[in-house]
């Protein structure tokens, strides 16, 4: 791609590697839905860092992370800690975005992905002063249990 992604293709793009990936990983179908957001006790982040850097969020709650890792990882929910919990939230923001990558970027170098990172607090939200576009989908698994919010946003 050159100048600036086209956001609608990276939608369209992470929001399939998204699902897929969940799908492939802890066996459960996220569908989008049109309800709030779930409070985000635990955020997954990264930057993709190119012509136009991209801040990659995934956020759940805390009930939500300890079941998607549980499913990830075959451990039991009670005997997860709260840093293998965190840790995994964190891999499953690394695998979506470098699935991602991959296929926007086939030869890998012309785009590269920060390090994830781990925001957590009851209920906290992440504030840019200025953004140019973004996209934000709201997901429920499809037992209908758990939400997960999916943000991309240019910075």
């Amino acid at each position: 791609m050159s100048g600036r992604f086209d956001l609608n293709a990276l939608q369209t793009i992470f929001s399939e590697v998204l699902t897929n990936t969940t799908q492939v990983f802890m066996g459960i179908e996220l569908l989008p839905c049109a309800a709030p957001a779930p409070d985000a006790d635990i955020s997954g982040l990264l930057i993709l860092i190119g012509e136009q850097p991209i801040v990659i969020r995934i956020a759940v709650s805390s009930a939500a992370a300890g079941h998607f890792v549980s499913l990830m990882t075959g451990i039991a929910e009670t005997e997860l800690s709260e840093a293998l919990v965190s840790d995994g939230i964190a891999e499953l923001t690394n695998i979506v975005s470098g699935r991602a990558k991959a296929i926007i970027n086939a030869d890998s170098a012309r785009y590269r992905l920060t390090p994830p990172a781990i925001i957590e607090g009851n209920s906290h939200r992440l504030l840019f002063k200025s953004r140019t576009a973004g996209f934000c989908q709201n997901y429920r698994s499809s037992d209908g249990r758990f939400g997960l919010t999916f943000e991309l946003i240019y910075v």
